[in-house]
């Protein structure tokens, strides 16, 4: 045997497989019988005694996939004189000559009955063999007994994993490449996997499921490490019984008081059977988000997932070394994610907490950015389905449809008030920060108008909240005087870039115009840091923004004007357009961007208006023509069949008088 390298970075075992139909090996001439030659050839076993070479070995009438196992198969002599074979099976280290010629007569019967057969290789890192004492490097000897035994320990849970029922194999030890490999032949005498319709013929299902090779593949690993007494099973042994415990003591670790649950059972849908990690259902994408990012949250804050983190990274290297690359580290991970999210949601299943009911109530006790996000996001959702619902118009679907729509009645309605109370909280940091803007570098003149713009602002953030809180009282419960009042803010802090054209009214315009005009002349204040920290909190201060906004609403009232007269806004539309894309309608700029939206929209719309008017002004000329066009031709072909009529009829009175003629001339004779 030639003398074997010893790697490095090898993985210590790999499996392969590849299957033939019996239809396939027949149409290229082969047999199943010639596998069993192959592994017997005598240039890639050993028996490590005498040697001979039958020359009857070589069975041509099963074709060429027997010659691919048994070429110049190499055989010896036992005591009792008969002719023993490399090849193994379950029972026996070495076939005698009669034993194979039973073996391919069943590979016969196997490809008349339409069977498969399965080529599995079986190849070991030299390293590893040496390491498990089942390979010298110094006397280049090999313990193929061994390896026939951990071969014949792993095929049975091998087969029980496959779906196999009753199959038999063969295997040979082969030491003509740089890696000891164990080729094994298996098939089926009389198939039992399901029968499928190929083309014009039949045949029976061959792939077997990748999780079977994975069992052939650690069951080998294990007997081989068993067989060497290696510490690393032991360790192996030691790891997974720590990580059983750990990955139970993590899941039970999770505590519900520690995270807040109000978000998650606000997002989950109505329906609790569809409450798991592993559901792909569109009522559980928000859910599911929220869900990993509280898992996310107590897997940064556990000391026991730390743990089970580290020793699992270490168990993947041992896997690593010994499998090759894998997956092992991800599925774990993804394995213990979905045993923690099925935790928090047994907790949310099991509470009896008004406090975490669906309500308008508890939706806006949180109005954070990230619980606004998925209150939207979960109104579409909601949205998509109804329209689906609807569409499908079926009967089963009312009550489904009735609790959406009052599920998304609420949401909208606690949307709007969380969206008050996010600019309220917002509003009431931003007179905090101004009351902190220190005035130390100021001058006198310079810190008198400071402190009149900041008061201004101050006055203007007050309202502003004044606004907001006035907007989240539903309008029955507001007084005259406060309706009255909510409507003079409304007007006096419109978003100018956002406000649909048909809100537009006079009033704002005004409101707008006196806040202008009560800013003072900032020449000498408004390139000082102070004034710049004032502004970055109240924009209102700025005045091209006040005059910017000015004119949109003018340019808005126009159009608005416009449209009940019937004229053309186009220019209008073009102005808006253009200022739109100077400066921004709000410190984020998110307010150009959907406005230019809507303009764009508008803009468009009434594109398509004139140039319908246009297009329709023109079919109704072209259709004018062609009728007076087909008119002058009916009268043409009138007057021509009139002066045809005419014509005839001059010719027969011209006819008849000449007939009298030449009746009176022959009376006269």
């Amino acid at each position: 045997m030639k003398s074997k390298s010893i790697e490095k970075n090898a993985a210590n075992v790999i499996v392969s497989s590849a299957f033939k139909t019996a239809s396939s090996m027949a149409s290229s001439g082969k047999s199943f019988g010639g596998f069993v030659d192959y592994t017997e050839r005598e240039e890639a076993v050993e028996l490590d005694l005498k040697k001979v070479i039958d020359p009857e070995a070589k069975y041509q009438d099963f074709g060429g996939y027997v010659g691919y196992m048994d070429r110049d198969s190499a055989t010896t002599i036992d005591e009792k004189g008969r002719n023993l074979t490399s090849t193994f099976d379950d029972n026996q280290d070495h076939l005698s000559l009669d034993d194979v010629d039973k073996l391919k007569d069943n590979l016969k019967e196997a490809q008349a009955n339409n069977s498969n057969i399965y080529a599995h290789v079986v190849s070991f890192s030299t390293k590893f063999l040496k390491d498990n004492g089942i390979y010298d490097d110094k006397t280049n000897q090999l313990d193929q007994k061994a390896l026939r035994e951990i071969i014949r320990g792993s095929m049975n849970d091998f087969i029980q994993a496959t779906p196999l029922k009753n199959p038999i194999w063969w295997g040979a030890v082969h030491v003509n490449t740089d890696h000891v490999h164990v080729h094994i032949g298996m098939t089926e005498v009389r198939p039992t996997t399901k029968e499928v319709t190929v083309g014009d013929h039949k045949e029976f299902r061959g792939k077997l499921p990748e999780f079977s090779f994975n069992v052939l593949k650690k069951n080998v690993v294990r007997r081989t490490l068993q067989r060497g007494r290696n510490p690393e099973l032991k360790k192996t042994k030691s790891l997974e019984k720590d990580l059983s415990f750990l990955r139970q003591k993590t899941v039970k670790s999770i505590d519900s008081n520690k995270f807040n649950l109000q978000q998650l059972m606000l997002a989950l849908p109505r329906n609790k059977k569809l409450w798991r990690y592993g559901s792909n259902a569109k009522e559980m994408k928000q859910a599911k988000q929220i869900l990993k990012r509280i898992i996310n949250d107590f897997k940064n804050q556990s000391d026991d997932y730390k743990k089970w983190l580290k020793d699992t990274n270490s168990l993947m290297k041992i896997s690593t070394k010994n499998y090759g690359k894998n997956d092992g580290l991800i599925n774990r991970i993804a394995d213990l994610d979905e045993r923690l999210g099925n935790q928090i949601l047994k907790f949310c299943k099991d509470a009896d907490n008004s406090d975490l009911q669906l309500s308008v109530e508890n939706l806006t006790k949180d109005f954070s950015k990230e619980a606004i996000d998925n209150n939207q996001q979960i109104i579409k959702n909601i949205s998509e389905q109804l329209r689906e619902l609807k569409q499908d118009n079926v009967t089963d679907n009312l009550v489904k449809i009735n609790e959406l729509d009052k599920e998304l009645s609420a949401r909208k309605i606690a949307l709007k008030q969380q969206n008050a109370k996010h600019k309220i909280a917002d509003f009431k940091d931003k007179i905090a920060n101004i009351q902190k803007i220190s005035k130390e570098d100021l001058g006198t003149a310079d810190k008198n108008m400071f402190n009149k713009l900041s008061d201004m602002a101050v006055k203007g953030l007050e309202e502003q909240i004044e606004l907001n809180e006035l907007k989240q009282q539903p309008p029955f419960k507001l007084s005259e005087t406060e309706q009255e009042r909510l409507k003079t803010l409304e007007n006096r802090y419109v978003d100018a870039v956002n406000i649909p054209i048909d809100k537009v009214n006079e009033q704002m315009i005004k409101e707008l115009e006196h806040k202008a005009h009560q800013l003072p002349n900032l020449r000498n204040i408004a390139k000082t840091k102070e004034f710049q920290a004032l502004k970055k909190d109240y924009p209102e201060l700025d005045i091209r923004e006040n005059e910017r906004n000015i004119l949109i609403l003018q340019l808005k009232y126009k159009i608005k004007q416009n449209k009940a007269s019937g004229k053309d806004n186009l220019k209008n539309y073009r102005k808006i357009k253009k200022l739109t894309g100077v400066g921004n309608a709000n410190k984020n700029g998110f307010g150009d961007i959907q406005y230019r939206r809507n303009i764009g929209k508008n803009y468009n719309k009434n594109s398509r208006v004139f140039k319908n008017v246009k297009i329709q002004a023109q079919k109704a000329t072209n259709k004018l023509k062609q009728t007076i066009k087909e008119a002058t031709q009916d009268v043409g072909r009138e007057l021509q069949n009139i002066s045809q009529r005419q014509r005839k009829e001059k010719e027969a009175m011209n006819r008849m008088l000449d007939e009298n003629r030449r009746d009176d001339q022959e009376r006269t004779r």
